[in-house]
């Protein structure tokens, strides 16, 4: 899948990062991973219960990517941004695409099929 964003030149990480945060959310819901310890565990607690539930995450910082496992299988891969800068009305900002894939997207249906 590709998720295109809009987003202010200024700013447009946070945005990335919410749309990444959500993406992984999801996935972890999916996988049936309690979600609501992530909202405010600090990093050490965070992994430690990540590693205890079978997920693995491996982040790539200097690219915006991350790859998640799950009981060491890859079940979703979220690629680094791909960014244009845009004018309309004399306003410039960010359209940014971002390919990503996980097991939860099999499961959803195309619309109108």
């Amino acid at each position: 899948m590709i998720t295109v964003l809009l987003t202010e030149r200024s700013g447009y990480e946070s945005d990335i990062l919410e749309a990444r945060w959500y993406w992984l959310k999801d996935l972890l819901i999916y996988l049936g991973i309690g979600v609501e310890v992530l909202e405010d565990a600090e990093v050490p607690v965070l992994v430690e219960y990540l590693m205890d539930e079978g997920v693995e995450i491996t982040d790539y910082p200097s690219i915006g990517a991350m790859k998640v496992s799950y009981d060491g299988e890859v079940v979703g891969e979220w690629a680094g941004p791909e960014m244009t800068l845009k004018s309309e009305n004399g306003k410039l900002y960010f359209e940014v695409e971002i390919e990503h894939w996980s097991i939860l997207d099999e499961e959803i249906e195309p619309f109108g099929d």
